[in-house]
C-alpha cells in the first residue's frame, strides 16, 4: 500500500511539465522571437560630460520614465552610426578631428 507521501509524489510527477524534445526546443530558438542581448561596456567620461548626461536623463525622465544613461548613450551611438555610415576610416578620423578642433575653439 502506497503512503500518502508516495501518492503525492506520483501525482506531482504526473502533473510536472516534461522537458521538450530537442527538436521542439530547436524550433523555438529558430522562430522569429526578439531576444535582446547586451554587453556591459565601461567607458570613461569627463566630469562635465557625465554631469550633462545625468541632467539630460533627469530632464527626459520627466517626459518618459524609461530613459536612463544607457538608453541615452545607445541613442548617441545610433546617431553616430548614421553619421558614419559608408564612410572610410580616414574620413571618419578627419570628421572627428574637425569636430574636436571646432569645440576647442568654442565654435
Amino acid at each position: 500500500m502506497a503512503t500518502k507521501a508516495e501518492k503525492l509524489m506520483q501525482q506531482a510527477r504526473a502533473k510536472a511539465p516534461q522537458p521538450k524534445p530537442v527538436k521542439e526546443a530547436e524550433e523555438l530558438r529558430t522562430k522569429k522571437i526578439a531576444y535582446k542581448t547586451y554587453e556591459v561596456v565601461a567607458v570613461s567620461l569627463y566630469t562635465h560630460q557625465s554631469e550633462w548626461l545625468n541632467q539630460a536623463v533627469e530632464a527626459l525622465q520627466k517626459v518618459n520614465r524609461q530613459y536612463n544613461r544607457s538608453s541615452l548613450v545607445q541613442e548617441a551611438l545610433d546617431r553616430l552610426q548614421e553619421d558614419f555610415k559608408g564612410m572610410k576610416p580616414e574620413k571618419m578620423d578627419e570628421d572627428i578631428h574637425d569636430r574636436q578642433r571646432k569645440r576647442s575653439r568654442g565654435v
